[in-house]
C-alpha cells in the first residue's frame, strides 16, 4: 500500500533476546512527500522537509507506528501501547480511541480506518464523524492490517496467522513462520507478506516473501528463504533485519537491519553466550556478555531489494557510524539517534536519521 510502513521482519540474532526488542515504527512520510512525522518519547514531531521552522508537535506519551491517511489529512498513532490517537493535520489536534491499540490501517480513499481492540474486535471508523461503521470479530488479536483496495475487505495478521475479511466473512490462513510485514499489491490484486522462518539449528531465521491472490486459492513464493547475509553482505549470524516496506509500485522491498562487526572470535563468543533463556545464564556469563557489548560494534543499514530480480545485488547504504553495541537501545535507536526508512511518493527510498528537531533525510536509491 502506498506510503505505508508495513510492519516488521525477521529477528535473527540473539541480541533481540538480550535487549527485549520491541521493534518500534517511528517514522511516517506524508503522501505529498513534504512532511515526516517522527515519534519521540513524549511527542509526535512533524518535520517540514523544506522549512525547518515550520515544524510542529503533538504531545503523546510513548507514541509508536504513525500512519498517514492516503489524503494526508490524518495521522493514526498508538499512545503508550494502550490507546490510538487520531491527529488532524490541519487543526493539529488529536482525538483518543481508548483500548484501540493494534492492527490499524487506512482505506485507500481515506474515508475510513480500521483499528483493533484486545478483545479481538476490529472496528471500522469514520475519521470525520468518529462513527463506528462496522464491527468484526476476529480469531486473534492482530498486530497489523492492510486494506484490500476500495472495498470493505481487509487482511489482518499476527504471528503465524493471517485473517482475510472478504465479503463480511473471515477466513483464517496459517503459515509455517511468522508474518513480519503485510501489504496489498493492487497491480496484481494479491496480498503480499514477509514471512520469517522459525530459528533452528539449521536455519537462523531466513525470510521469504509470499503472496496469495484475492480469491485465496493460489499462493506463490516471490523470494524463497533468503538469508540475512544475502542482504547485508556479512555472516548471517552477525546481522538481522526487522522492518520491511513495499515500494509504491510494489516492485521493491525496503529492509532495515542491524549489522555487528568485530574480531571473529568475540562475535562467535557473543553468539554462543546469547543462546538460551536469560534467566538460565550465570552471573559470570552475564558479566561477560556485558563486557563483549562494549567491544563489538553495531551499525544500522538500509537495503532495497528488487522483487523483479531478487538475485541481483541489493542496494545498500551504511546510514550510521559503528558504535559499541552497549549503546544500542532498540532496533531504531542507535547511539541516541532515531533511525528509520520509508518510501517517498516518487518511488525513492529514504533513510531518516536524527533526534528531536534535528532530522536528516538521506536518499537510498
Amino acid at each position: 500500500m502506498k506510503n505505508q510502513a508495513l510492519g516488521l521482519l525477521a529477528l535473527v540474532l540473539t541480541v533481540c533476546c538480550l535487549f527485549g526488542c520491541s521493534n518500534p515504527i517511528r517514522v511516517a512520510v506524508s503522501p505529498d512527500g513534504k512532511t515526516v512525522a517522527v515519534a519521540e518519547d513524549r511527542a509526535l514531531i512533524f518535520h517540514d522537509l523544506a522549512h525547518a521552522k515550520s515544524n510542529w508537535k503533538v504531545r503523546i506519551k510513548n507514541p509508536n507506528d504513525p500512519k498517514y491517511s492516503p489524503n494526508g489529512k490524518w495521522v493514526l498513532v498508538t499512545e503508550d501501547q494502550h490507546n490510538t490517537k487520531l491527529i488532524n493535520t490541519s487543526t493539529r489536534t488529536a482525538s483518543t480511541f481508548k483500548q484501540d491499540n493494534s492492527g490499524y490501517a487506512w482505506r485507500p480513499d481515506s474515508g475510513e480506518f480500521v483499528v483493533c481492540r484486545p478483545d479481538n474486535v476490529a472496528r471500522v471508523i469514520d475519521p470525520v464523524t468518529r462513527e463506528i461503521r462496522h464491527k468484526y470479530r476476529l480469531p486473534f488479536a492482530p498486530t497489523q492490517a492492510t486494506w484490500l483496495g476500495q472495498s470493505e475487505d481487509i487482511a489482518f495478521a499476527a504471528g503465524s496467522q493471517i485473517a482475510f475479511l472478504i465479503g463480511g466473512k473471515v477466513s483464517l490462513h496459517s503459515i509455517k513462520g511468522e508474518v513480519r510485514c503485510l501489504a496489498f499489491d493492487r497491480m496484481h490484486s494479491r496480498i503480499v507478506w514477509v514471512e520469517a522462518a522459525p530459528v533452528t539449528e539449521s536455519d537462523s531465521g531466513s525470510i521469504s516473501i509470499m503472496a496469495i491472490n484475492r480469491s485465496l486459492d493460489h499462493e506463490e513464493t516471490l523470494v524463497a528463504k533468503a538469508k540475512c547475509d544475502k542482504f547485508f553482505g556479512v555472516d548471517e549470524d552477525n546481522a538481522f533485519s526487522y522492518f520491511a516496506a513495499l515500494s509504491p509500485d510494489e516492485s521493491k522491498v525496503l529492509l532495515l537491519g542491524l549489522v555487528l562487526s568485530g574480531p571473529p572470535d568475540l562475535l562467535k563468543e557473543y553468539q554462543e553466550l546469547g543462546k538460551g533463556a536469560e534467566d538460565k545464564k550465570s552471573a559470570i556469563d552475564k558479566a561477560r556478555i556485558k563486557q563483549l557489548e562494549g567491544l563489538i560494534k553495531a551499525q544500522v543499514e538500509a537495503v532495497v531489494l528488487n522483487l523483479g530480480n531478487p538475485s541481483a545485488k541489493p542496494q545498500i547504504i551504511h546510514s550510521t557510524q559503528p558504535v559499541p553495541l552497549s549503546r544500542y537501545k532498540d532496533p531504531k535507536s542507535l547511539d541516541g539517534l532515531t533511525f528509520d526508512a520509508a518510501w517517498m511518493p516518487n518511488g525513492k527510498a529514504v533513510a531518516i536519521v536524527g533526534k528531536g528537531d534535528d532530522i536528516t533525510v538521506r536518499a537510498i536509491d
